[in-house]
């Protein structure tokens, strides 16, 4: 089966727009429902790997991440396909409308982060003329933006230098147009000002953190940014009592990631702080957790 707009629509609970329907239309992903036999295999593999030592997030795995990005900082960087993450596409099982499918098409999952970034880009960048992601890591995310604003200033800031490398490399060479900045997301640099009324967003990035979030979000309303966007693994929007949700969480908590950001947040609404535009789901991720939900927010001063 051929993912089409109408079902991306349906799934995800969005608006497909120009940028984010030619791409839908475009991409083929192609997958196929599990038989009860794979089910069983994808079942009993992340019930393997919930009872396995994991590599748990945290300060301390800078080194991992600077290792991580140099990977694809060693390779001849030519187009934006270089810069895809080496861990993409291990698995052939994915998430998709709230149950594994077995994946066809090459590159499926990946394609399935593209529908969905250029979809939330195309609803809250698009009109932004400076656009900042935390965590940008290699920068591929960012070409996305690109795609759907062509004039912001596009800023990567990531705390692993070789990104900053990728990113100057890139601009250099005329493939993406964007800025570099070192940032760490457990110490944030009150020195570096960003530009009120900016958008900020991060991507499977701020996951890393687990509960240390708090600094980041003071920095940001201090910042009076205009939105900040978070496509991030939100526990507090799982369904506990299914299976698939209860996989996805303790996922989640054996790797550390983040924990308590959503219910932060609503704190800080409740006070009066901040306002949540959108907290929901979009119901696709890999095989392990549904990393791909979304929160969208800004200081209450910006309303």
């Amino acid at each position: 089966m051929i993912i089409t707009p109408q079902e991306f629509e349906s799934v995800t609970g969005e608006l497909l727009l120009p940028e984010s329907r030619l791409f839908v239309e475009t991409a083929r992903m192609e997958y196929e429902e599990l038989t009860s036999h794979e089910a069983d295999i994808v079942h009993k593999e992340i019930l393997k790997t919930l009872s396995s030592p994991l590599k748990v997030s945290g300060e301390d795995r800078a080194e991992d991440w600077e290792s991580g990005w140099s990977q694809n900082l060693d390779s001849e960087i030519t187009s934006i396909k270089d810069l895809i993450p080496k861990y993409m596409g291990k698995f052939p099982y994915v998430r998709w409308g709230g149950r594994f499918v077995k994946s066809l098409s090459k590159d499926f999952e990946y394609d399935m982060l593209q529908a969905i970034q250029l979809c939330l880009f195309e609803k809250w960048m698009k009109s932004a003329e400076n656009i900042y992601e935390f965590g940008c890591g290699t920068g591929h995310n960012l070409a996305r933006v690109r795609k759907v604003n062509k004039s912001a200033n596009l800023t990567g800031l990531d705390w692993a230098t070789s990104s900053q490398r990728i990113l100057f490399e890139v601009n250099k060479k005329g493939i993406l147009k964007c800025n570099g900045k070192r940032f760490n997301f457990f110490s944030p640099d009150r020195s570096f000002q960003l530009v009120e009324k900016s958008k900020v967003y991060t991507f499977a990035a701020l996951e890393q953190v687990g509960s240390r979030h708090q600094d980041f979000v003071r920095y940001l309303i201090d910042s009076k940014v205009d939105v900040c966007l978070s496509i991030e693994p939100i526990t507090e929007l799982l369904n506990k009592n299914l299976k698939i949700d209860s996989f996805s969480e303790e996922y989640c908590k054996k790797r550390g990631y983040l924990e308590g950001y959503l219910t932060f947040l609503r704190d800080l609404e409740t006070k009066g702080e901040i306002k949540i535009l959108e907290a929901k789901r979009n119901y696709i991720g890999s095989m392990y957790l549904e990393g791909y939900m979304q929160v969208a927010w800004q200081p209450v001063e910006n309303k």
